[in-house]
């Protein structure tokens, strides 16, 4: 099974999709992402251009799979750009997007005990 192939049944079956299921995904991404570099590098233009044409075909499912996903949401393609490069302070995304920025997505902070203050009877 292609990896193309594999990224389309995620997107299609999203709730068959388990952690060992990704952690295959995303190592099978990476070596195919390799054999497309190398390939590209490769002095061989048959090699190339195998290459090139695979991530064109990478390109094209995946932004196919986005179209779908914008439209199962709601959002047309020019809302999420805006959303994506301007996003406002009010939505999750851009919350999300501030924190990764400024480093702060480990663990929450921890609150400060207040002190019990005591009182002495007279």
């Amino acid at each position: 099974m292609s990896i193309i192939s594999k990224l389309d049944e995620i997107f299609n079956e999203p709730e068959k999709v388990t952690s060992e299921s990704l952690d295959t995904l995303v190592q099978e991404a990476v070596q195919f992402l390799k054999s497309i570099q190398e390939g590209l590098a490769s002095k061989d233009e048959a090699v190339r251009e195998k290459a090139m044409k695979d991530a064109e075909k990478m390109q094209l499912e995946l932004n196919a799979q986005v179209e779908k996903m914008q439209t199962a949401a709601g959002i047309d393609p020019s809302q999420y750009l805006a959303m994506v490069k301007e996003p406002s302070a009010s939505n999750s995304f851009s919350m999300a997007l501030k924190n990764l920025q400024r480093g702060l997505m480990s663990q929450p902070k921890k609150k400060k005990q207040k002190r019990v203050k005591e009182w002495l009877a007279s």
